[in-house]
């Protein structure tokens, strides 16, 4: 039997499938490299030939809609009840984010890569993309975080049973009562 060699692609391609399973199922701490490896059929070197580190592959593993912060356009507080469940919706489809959600609450070094990530990645972007003032904007995406690790970590009721929109819709409101615009 002829096995068919994947490409340096397809390897790579497989191991950051690999490893999204894994940080969604397991959590960044418990995740191994060796695990990850053996799930996506390669040896464990091969896995820090092409990323170097566990830090790495969870930076290029994490398929986040902040990738697209760079690219979104500006935002108003109007829209924050969408940008809200648009987060929320993609976090409860794909639960990889979840995973390092999970190590941060409990492990300093988790934490420090949800920091790390947040400065790299989203900090920059997300008084534009919000529309609202720099500290504001963090207080926001906090809110978002904290709901969805309600929603989807504790499950509390009734949030575990309400839909992306109706939480986005909440947490726009909410938000938006607390922070009124401030008038020139």
């Amino acid at each position: 039997m002829t096995v068919k060699r994947r490409s340096g692609e397809e390897t790579r391609a497989a191991i950051l499938a690999a490893t999204r399973r894994m940080f969604a199922e397991k959590g960044f701490d418990r995740a191994t490299i060796r695990a990850i490896a053996a799930e996506a059929g390669c040896d464990p070197a091969l896995v820090m030939r092409y990323f170097g580190s566990k830090r790495k592959l969870f930076f290029e593993a994490v398929d986040s809609p902040f990738e697209s912060f760079p690219d979104a356009p500006t935002g108003s507080a109007g829209q924050l009840p969408e940008i809200a469940a648009n987060l929320l919706e993609h976090w409860h489809r794909d639960k990889t984010f979840f995973g390092l959600l999970r190590a941060a609450a409990s492990d300093e070094e988790a934490a420090a890569l949800m920091r790390e990530f947040f400065e790299l990645r989203v900090r920059d972007h997300q008084p534009r993309v919000t529309g609202l003032p720099p500290d504001q904007a963090v207080c926001f995406g906090a809110m978002v975080v904290g709901v969805a690790f309600g929603r989807e970590i504790t499950r509390l009721p009734p949030l575990a049973d309400m839909t992306s929109e109706e939480l986005g819709a909440m947490i726009g409101k909410v938000f938006c009562a607390c922070n009124p615009p401030q008038e020139d």
